[in-house]
């Protein structure tokens, strides 16, 4: 039994009267968040131990274990060290979108850089598995009512 119907564009949707929810993940390392941007610049990066694969692999075992898909935000940072984890994703079914090239606020770019940024990552993960992108989340929810 199956939650999904497909409709006339070979889209699955939910079937009628189903509930459906949404999961979403961002991919980032410890090191890359918001609170630690004024003690590790991005140029140190590189110097510490990547450890977001340990709690994505985690998930991605129970997100199998009970048939679920969800849309994982990734930096282009984590794919150009870590193309295995994008493929390895998108392997399981699961959708991929841009989180930005290193977890800039958006609200502190030009519109240039905003837009390098987002295209710079797009064309990395399209590269890695010719996914089609279709979502964005902002690092540190940073969309304002004027962005």
């Amino acid at each position: 039994m199956t939650n999904f119907d497909t409709d006339t564009l070979g889209q699955q949707k939910p079937k009628s009267g189903e509930i459906t929810n949404i999961l979403s993940v961002d991919i980032e390392d410890y090191y890359q968040v918001e609170g630690f941007k004024k003690i590790i610049s991005f140029s140190d990066w590189g110097k510490y131990e990547s450890r977001f694969h340990l709690g994505l692999e985690w998930l991605l075992q129970i997100l199998d274990s009970y048939q679920v898909k969800a849309t994982f935000f990734i930096l282009g940072w984590i794919a150009e060290k870590y193309p295995q984890w994008i493929t390895e994703i998108t392997r399981k079914g699961h959708e991929i979108g841009v989180h930005g090239w290193r977890h800039r606020r958006i609200d502190t770019l030009t519109p240039e850089e905003f837009r390098s940024d987002i295209l710079r990552t797009m064309e990395l993960l399209k590269t890695l598995d010719g996914v089609e992108l279709l979502g964005h989340r902002a690092p540190s929810f940073s969309i304002t009512p004027h962005i």
